[in-house]
């Protein structure tokens, strides 16, 4: 769905797999949940909804594609009973290093690259945002795909050239953390 709007193209290939409820009812629910499935991250939220557990921390890759994307995203966090999110650039990991000591579990010395998630929880970069903030952020983040996301009207201007030099365009993950 997502990705035939940045005109990529998909072969179907079947493989054998389990839904997400069944990896839950398998091993439980986890402290943090990373969930990145190119566009169909709210099916895990959603199987979420069954449990009374939750984890403490979720993060799941934003979509900046559209307004109704993105509160569907925060609606659906938010009726899961999560009251703080941070959007995190994901282009910008490169230069995030883990606190030492550490706020999360114990340290690990590991330089991201461009191409992962970066910390969880605590040691994500920037403070907890409530849900009103969240949107007005997605607002921004949306313009800005818009005009700078990949193969949009100004990728590759001298506009977009500036603009790089101010603020890195990419691609954002969206974490929540349940209410105490």
């Amino acid at each position: 769905m997502r990705n035939e709007l940045f005109g990529i193209t998909n072969t179907v290939i079947r493989v054998p797999c389990n839904r997400f409820k069944t990896l839950l009812d398998i091993y439980g629910i986890s402290y943090y949940l990373k969930i990145d499935i190119e566009g169909s991250d709210i099916l895990c939220l959603e199987a979420l909804k069954e449990y009374e557990e939750r984890p403490r921390y979720i993060s799941i890759e934003a979509d900046v594609s559209s307004f109704e994307g993105a509160f569907a995203e925060l609606s659906t966090l938010w009726s899961l009973g999560y009251r703080q999110f941070k959007i995190i650039n994901q282009a910008l990991n490169h230069k995030v290093k883990c606190p030492n000591p550490p706020l999360e579990g114990k340290y690990v010395d590991y330089d991201f690259d461009g191409f992962c998630s970066g910390p969880f929880g605590e040691e994500t970069l920037g403070p907890w945002m409530s849900v009103e903030k969240t949107l007005l952020e997605y607002k921004f983040i949306l313009m800005e795909q818009k005009y700078f996301g990949d193969g949009k009207k100004l990728t590759g201007t001298m506009f977009y050239k500036l603009y790089s030099l101010v603020r890195r365009v990419g691609w954002y993950d969206l974490h929540a953390k349940l209410a105490n």
